[in-house]
């Protein structure tokens, strides 16, 4: 294309280019004038007549002003051109008869059927399958749950389903290798061996050759049709017509030479059948395509594809066949003969599968095929034949999509649902009307992602979408903005399910907060950033635009064992202030369910861990171990796959009574004092609720005395509707004294009745007595339950404050135990400014004959160097591997006062190398391929996929780097915090005490600016890291300090300060533990105290209840004597505990 002469066509409008115009003379319009660049007169261009022959015109006139080297070009151009430009022999050889079309769309191989039998079970020798399971374990009794029943009826009905389907569908078998004849031949059968021997020869004679020819003839016709489809899609007939007709065609084709028009390519027909306006495009581009003519592409298209598919699919037989004749060239053993027959077998059965394997997305309508071209152009994308359960489940899908339902669908391993199904829906289903989500677990994101891209990368073109969201994502419009572009440009989002359930819980948030912001509360991000009101609207606004375009679209969800298991995709965002749970300070919140599986474990394996199995735990543990048997036979329980109950009422009455024994014992580890063990039971059955039950009675009595004082007439009746005093206040005199009045009038005659009737007052007034005196004693005893409870919270208070100044006085012994200590054992200063940490991780040598090899081993040697002369000086070396290790081990070296520098080792080595022919690196960082200069994403296996390099090995360029540490592990980072200080109150580690040894390496020109700025010291040299290293001046002392220690008088030279300061504070040591003993006995005396109250509240409470029991059965006896004799009272016995299920 360099060395071709082009000529370029420049249009001009002389009304706007006067100047243009006076120069070459133009007149009239149209005008044409061809000259050769650089122009130096108007007299040498060429003017042209515009007329019928003005292409002819033009071509002569540029031939003229060509040079002879120039036109030798242009004609070998022209003859080139001439040559690709397929003949109409080819066109007619492209031809193919209806059968042969038929044998394309539905079984490519059909040709070679004759090879193949396809006999079912029963006409093979074979028995036939069972369509019943080949074991009961009904009898078992893990059988007996409705879970187990379940499983067996589906298994029952599955095998019955496989059964029919195996016995009464033929499979294909190679003619003539059968099993029985493989089984005597792997025997030694001599006539078997004969039967083998012609087989080997059909196949090897007769099948290897039609397949071979089959596929030759195919990748001929593929390749003569693909450049028949290039000339035929952009051919225009120049010629053809009058003057007014050839005037758009030749500027067309001028404009196409020219760059300026699109020419139609091969991969747009392929895709074209993928439109449902196909032919329309494809006239798009070429608008003086004939209408039939472009139907006739696309049936050209479809046919080409077919036969390229069969290409592959005769490959792949061919795979076969040398697979088999390599089995059947193998001598028979007898230690090797229970091996071969399984893989003859095999061999066979995959060669005739190959053989009629059909298509399965084609469909007969009479005469007719209908197919979907969708899943022809997966079959050629991917080089593959569909199998049906991949067609059918697609289609039910599909189906199943647009009629609104949401479906499941199962598939074995390697049966193509996430390299073959789930990239077929995607193209189905991203329709450009709805969002399609392909949702996949974390581990499979970047395998679904490359898959997907893989697949739409060239033919069929789709942006592939990936969609990550947390909590701390920031919600912007350009989140709606790309999903709204992928559903409307079809394309494919890819994401895990992690991502959407965020969305969802973050929207709910931010309602949340909104709705808190709007009462008032204002409640900050959990996350640590604030937003104004209107930033949460919009974002809450945002996030709805994007559920709802969730809503409205597709979602594939693969591995969806996985991503809908309730155990293992949960995803919680916790909210508000942080506190801590109840009963995690001292673990009782741990403590009491593991006291409580304890039991549980006992009846399986014989012994407890929480406490000790004997005396009363013991009993209750074999009481428990019971029941819990007696569950399981009648049952109440069930065993496995773990234990779960599944009758409450037998919960309630047999087995929670002896669980609150046993969580009895738990309460007296913890100190549970001043409640009886009954107490303590009935209160882990029935609840706290003595509290509301007294209450309760007293609202009841107080009713029941309202209802009296009615009858009497002491107060309006309740069934006048009294208004309230703020409506008496609205009302006017008049109003207020009608309703005063009637209240008035309907008292008195309540009164009047009663009045009249002497026993029906003396009733009243009896009622009246005694509920008033039943109203005293269930307020009093309300005020006693309300003191205990009082009680009870200011004895967790008391507690909770003893146990926090308990803190704080032993904090302040340990303190002064380690100033003792300290003074006690003064520290080694020795090694005071003698120790450099020495940042250098152990250094791999490479492999011999790699090109850092010798570099590497340099460096290891200046390192031990470094290390050995150093300690030969005196100065203690602690070597790290990593920049972290190194800034520990400095900060503790300072602490003690030992640390005299820091030393960090630089840049090894950096070589850049290819990747080897074996190379299986995922390249997607490594820059793009240096073959094809396309990202690695666009390549298979490292294969390149573009035209120009199709089918290349791709290389790129690899970067090694030895282990090094310093600069390029991150010691840059690093120096701030030395500089900054590691060890609060000590003096930070200055720029001076810090080295970077090089080796021999090179450190970036950024890296050495920046250390040198900082002042830090590089060097390449041994000797140099000696003199830097003794050169170091010593740290400044650090002032020991003791404490608050009072003031000694100097004249007292008998004692040292040490001394004195270690008396004082031995002296403050013994009255801290005097003040930890009163403190202990001052709050067990206080909790006496509360203990004592407790037990007074209780024991009038108990003396209360017992006259108000004693009153009870004294009327009860009563009322039984006033009774006749063949009366008995109706009234059922309430029951409590368990059995009511309280």
């Amino acid at each position: 294309a360099e060395t071709t002469p082009t000529a370029r066509f420049l249009r001009i409008d002389i009304d706007a280019c006067d100047r243009l115009a006076r120069r070459f003379n133009v007149t009239a319009v149209p005008a044409v004038r061809v000259f050769r660049a650089p122009l130096a007169t108007p007299d040498q261009a060429t003017t042209i007549e515009v007329g019928p022959a003005v292409q002819l015109s033009i071509t002569q006139a540029i031939h003229t002003l060509s040079t002879e080297e120039e036109r030798e070009r242009l004609t070998t151009s022209r003859d080139r051109s001439r040559r690709m430009t397929p003949p109409l022999a080819t066109a007619k050889a492209l031809a193919v008869s209806p059968q042969e079309a038929l044998t394309l769309a539905t079984r490519p191989l059909a040709s070679l059927s004759s090879f193949v039998e396809e006999l079912p079970r029963s006409e093979r020798g074979l028995a036939s399958f069972s369509p019943s399971l080949p074991f009961d374990v009904g009898a078992h009794e893990a059988a007996a749950t409705a879970v187990a029943k379940s499983m067996l009826l589906r298994l029952s009905n599955d095998v019955e389903a496989f059964s029919v389907a195996a016995n009464d569908t033929p499979s294909p078998k190679l003619l003539g290798l059968s099993d029985q004849l493989v089984t005597l031949y792997c025997q030694g059968n001599a006539e078997a061996a004969q039967h083998i021997a012609s087989i080997r020869e059909r196949v090897e004679t007769q099948l290897m050759p039609a397949l071979q020819l089959l596929k030759e003839q195919d990748a001929t016709a593929v390749d003569e049709a693909v450049a028949l489809l290039r000339v035929a899609a952009n051919h225009v007939s120049v010629g053809a017509g009058g003057l007014v007709e050839r005037l758009p065609r030749t500027e067309f084709s001028l404009r196409r030479r020219a760059g300026l028009v699109a020419e139609i390519w091969p991969e747009l027909l392929f895709g074209a059948l993928l439109s449902s306006e196909g032919a329309q495009d494809v006239r798009r581009l070429n608008p003086f395509l004939a209408h039939d003519h472009s139907h006739l592409l696309l049936k050209l298209v479809t046919l080409t594809l077919l036969r390229a598919n069969r290409v592959g699919h005769a490959s792949r037989a061919m795979g076969a066949v040398m697979t088999l004749l390599k089995l059947l060239n193998s001598p028979v053993h007898a230690d090797a003969a229970s091996s071969l027959r399984p893989k003859l077998v095999q061999a066979g059965e995959h060669l005739a599968e190959s053989l009629a394997a059909g298509r399965h997305f084609v469909d007969r309508e009479g005469e007719d095929l209908r197919f979907d071209p969708r899943f022809l152009v997966c079959e050629f994308l991917w080089n593959l034949l569909l199998r049906k359960k991949q067609v059918d489940i697609v289609r039910e899908l599909v189906d199943d999509v647009s009629n609104g339902r949401c479906s499941i669908r199962q598939m074995i391993m390697g049966a193509g649902k996430t390299t073959v199904v789930a990239p077929l829906l995607a193209l189905i289903l991203a329709d450009g009307k709805s969002l399609f989500l392909s949702v996949v677990p974390k581990a499979l994101l970047e395998m679904s992602r490359a898959q997907m891209r893989e697949t739409f990368a060239n033919i069929v073109s789709k942006r592939i979408y990936t969609l990550k969201f947390d909590r701390a994502t920031i919600v912007s419009p350009s989140m709606c903005r790309s999903l709204d572009n992928a559903a409307r440009n079809r394309g494919v989002v890819v994401t895990t399910p992690t991502t959407l359930k965020s969305i969802l819980l973050v929207y709910i948030e931010t309602l949340r907060r909104i709705e808190e912001v709007g009462d008032g509360k204002g409640l900050a991000m959990d996350t640590g950033a604030t937003h104004s009101l209107e930033e949460m609207q919009a974002h809450a606004a945002e996030l709805a635009r994007i559920i709802a375009l969730f809503k409205d679209g597709t979602m594939l969800l693969d591995e969806v064992d996985l991503i809908l298991h309730p155990l293992k995709s949960e995803l919680n965002f916790p909210f508000g202030e942080k506190h801590d749970l109840d009963g995690s300070a001292d673990g009782e919140r741990w403590t009491l369910p593991m006291h409580v599986y304890d039991a549980f474990f006992f009846s399986e394996r014989g012994k407890a861990c929480s406490v000790e199995t004997r005396g009363h735990a013991l009993d209750i543990l074999n009481r428990i171990a019971a029941t819990l048997r007696q569950g399981y036979a009648i049952k109440a329980l069930q065993r496995l796959p773990h234990i779960t109950l599944l009758n409450n009422e037998w919960y309630h009455q047999e087995l929670k009574p002896m669980l609150a024994e046993w969580v009895y014992l738990w309460l007296q580890q913890q100190q549970l004092h001043g409640i009886q063990r009954s107490e303590a039971v009935a209160y882990l059955l029935e609840g706290a609720v003595a509290r509301s039950e007294a209450s309760a009675k007293l609202s009841a009595i107080e009713a029941a005395l309202v209802h009296v004082q009615e009858h009497l007439g002491e107060r309006p009746p309740l069934s006048l509707a009294m208004p309230t005093s703020a409506h008496l206040a609205a009302l006017d005199d008049k109003a207020r004294d009608q309703v005063q009045e009637e209240a008035a009038r309907l008292q008195h005659q309540a009164s009047d009745e009663v009045a009249h009737d002497e026993k029906l007052h003396a009733r009243l007034e009896a009622e009246r007595r005694h509920l008033s005196e039943a109203k005293a004693k269930a307020e009093e005893q309300l005020s006693l339950v309300v003191g205990l409870y009082e009680l009870d919270e200011q004895l967790d208070e008391m507690v909770k404050g003893g146990r926090q100044r308990m803190a704080g006085v032993q904090q302040e012994l340990v303190e002064m135990q380690k100033q003792i200590s300290e003074l006690e054992t003064p520290r080694d200063d020795s090694l005071d400014n003698l120790t450099i940490i020495f940042v250098a991780p152990s250094i791999e040598l490479p492999s011999p004959g790699a090109p850092d090899k010798l570099k590497v081993e340099a460096v290891a040697t200046k390192v031990a160097s470094v290390v050995t002369k150093l300690e030969e000086q005196g100065y203690a070396v602690r070597r790290c591997e990593t920049a972290q290790e190194g800034l520990q081990r400095a900060r503790q070296q300072q602490a003690m006062g030992h640390l005299r520098c820091v030393l960090f080792l630089g840049e090894v080595t950096q070589d850049s190398t290819f990747c080897s022919p074996h190379c299986r690196k995922d390249h997607t960082r490594d820059g793009p391929c240096l073959q094809c200069n396309k990202a690695y994403s666009t390549h298979v296996n490292h294969q390149c996929r573009g035209p120009s390099h199709y089918g290349q090995r791709g290389k790129w360029r690899v970067i090694s780097k030895a282990k090094n540490a310093g600069a390029g592990v991150g010691g840059e980072r690093l120096l701030p915090t030395l500089f900054k200080g590691l060890v609060p109150g000590m003096e930070p580690v200055s720029p001076e005490r810090v080295a970077m040894f090089m080796g021999v390496g090179k450190l970036p020109e950024e890296k050495r600016l920046y250390l040198w700025h900082k002042g830090v010291t590089m060097t390449e040299e041994v000797d140099k890291v000696l003199e830097w290293a003794e050169g170091q001046s010593v740290w400044e002392a650090q002032e020991e300090e003791v404490g608050d220690i009072d003031d000694v008088p100097t004249f007292r030279r008998e004692q040292s300060s040490g001394i004195r300061s270690l008396s004082i504070l031995r002296d403050r040591l013994d009255a801290a533990q005097r003040r930890k003993v009163e403190l202990q006995e001052e709050e067990e005396e206080a909790l006496a105290r509360m203990r004592k109250q407790v037990v007074a509240k209780h024991s009038l409470l108990e003396v209360s209840i017992q006259q108000q029991l004693a009153t009870l059965q004294a009327a009860a006896a009563d009322a039984k004597r006033r009774l006749p004799p063949s009366v008995k009272p109706g009234v059922k016995q309430r029951q409590l505990g368990p059995a009511c299920g309280r």
